[in-house]
Protein backbone atom coordinates (compact mmCIF):
# COMPACT_ATOMS: atom_id res chain seq x y z
CA UNK A 1 0.00 0.00 0.00
CA UNK A 2 1.38 3.37 -1.05
CA UNK A 3 -0.26 5.37 1.75
CA UNK A 4 -1.77 7.71 -0.84
CA UNK A 5 -5.20 9.06 0.00
CA UNK A 6 -7.57 8.79 -3.00
CA UNK A 7 -8.72 12.11 -4.42
CA UNK A 8 -12.30 13.08 -3.68
CA UNK A 9 -13.93 13.70 -7.05
CA UNK A 10 -17.19 15.62 -7.33
CA UNK A 11 -19.46 14.93 -10.26
CA UNK A 12 -22.42 16.34 -12.16
CA UNK A 13 -24.79 14.04 -14.02
CA UNK A 14 -28.11 14.00 -15.91
CA UNK A 15 -29.96 11.52 -13.71
CA UNK A 16 -29.91 8.78 -11.10
CA UNK A 17 -28.53 6.04 -13.37
CA UNK A 18 -25.72 8.38 -14.41
CA UNK A 19 -25.00 9.02 -10.74
CA UNK A 20 -24.36 5.31 -10.17
CA UNK A 21 -22.16 5.14 -13.27
CA UNK A 22 -20.14 8.21 -12.23
CA UNK A 23 -19.53 6.83 -8.75
CA UNK A 24 -18.40 3.51 -10.19
CA UNK A 25 -16.06 5.18 -12.73
CA UNK A 26 -14.49 7.31 -10.03
CA UNK A 27 -14.00 4.29 -7.74
CA UNK A 28 -12.57 2.15 -10.55
CA UNK A 29 -10.10 4.93 -11.38
CA UNK A 30 -8.88 4.91 -7.77
CA UNK A 31 -10.74 8.01 -6.65
CA UNK A 32 -13.19 8.60 -3.85
CA UNK A 33 -16.67 9.65 -5.08
CA UNK A 34 -17.67 13.01 -3.64
CA UNK A 35 -20.86 15.02 -3.94
CA UNK A 36 -23.01 14.44 -7.04
CA UNK A 37 -24.77 17.46 -8.53
CA UNK A 38 -27.33 17.88 -11.27
CA UNK A 39 -29.65 14.90 -11.64
CA UNK A 40 -32.18 17.15 -13.41
CA UNK A 41 -31.40 16.48 -17.07
CA UNK A 42 -29.07 17.86 -19.71
CA UNK A 43 -30.49 21.43 -19.86
CA UNK A 44 -29.86 21.76 -16.11
CA UNK A 45 -26.24 20.61 -16.57
CA UNK A 46 -25.69 22.96 -19.48
CA UNK A 47 -26.91 25.94 -17.42
CA UNK A 48 -24.44 25.12 -14.66
CA UNK A 49 -21.43 23.87 -16.63
CA UNK A 50 -19.47 27.12 -16.21
CA UNK A 51 -19.76 26.80 -12.44
CA UNK A 52 -18.58 23.18 -12.51
CA UNK A 53 -15.65 24.25 -14.70
CA UNK A 54 -14.75 26.96 -12.17
CA UNK A 55 -14.95 24.44 -9.32
CA UNK A 56 -12.57 22.17 -11.27
CA UNK A 57 -9.85 24.80 -10.77
CA UNK A 58 -9.79 23.76 -7.10
CA UNK A 59 -10.89 20.12 -6.92
CA UNK A 60 -11.29 17.25 -9.43
CA UNK A 61 -14.64 16.94 -11.22
CA UNK A 62 -16.36 14.50 -13.56
CA UNK A 63 -19.31 15.60 -15.70
CA UNK A 64 -21.20 12.71 -17.26
CA UNK A 65 -23.96 13.09 -19.84
CA UNK A 66 -25.44 11.38 -22.89
CA UNK A 67 -24.63 12.63 -26.38
CA UNK A 68 -28.25 11.97 -27.52
CA UNK A 69 -27.30 12.25 -31.21
CA UNK A 70 -26.41 15.93 -30.80
CA UNK A 71 -22.75 15.11 -31.35
CA UNK A 72 -21.12 11.98 -32.71
CA UNK A 73 -18.25 12.17 -30.20
CA UNK A 74 -17.69 13.78 -26.82
CA UNK A 75 -14.84 16.23 -27.69
CA UNK A 76 -17.01 18.46 -29.93
CA UNK A 77 -19.69 18.66 -27.21
CA UNK A 78 -17.06 19.47 -24.61
CA UNK A 79 -15.62 22.29 -26.72
CA UNK A 80 -19.12 23.62 -27.49
CA UNK A 81 -20.08 23.74 -23.81
CA UNK A 82 -16.67 24.70 -22.38
CA UNK A 83 -14.61 26.70 -24.88
CA UNK A 84 -12.17 27.70 -22.10
CA UNK A 85 -11.70 24.66 -19.86
CA UNK A 86 -10.15 24.89 -16.44
CA UNK A 87 -6.36 24.52 -16.69
CA UNK A 88 -6.65 21.39 -14.54
CA UNK A 89 -9.24 19.68 -16.78
CA UNK A 90 -8.42 16.62 -18.81
CA UNK A 91 -9.11 16.93 -22.52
Amino acid sequence: MSGRIPAVISSAVEGLVDEAVAKRLISEAGGNPGPVFGKNGKPHLKQRIKGYNQAARITPWLVLLDLNHEFDRSPPLRWAWIPRPSPTSLT
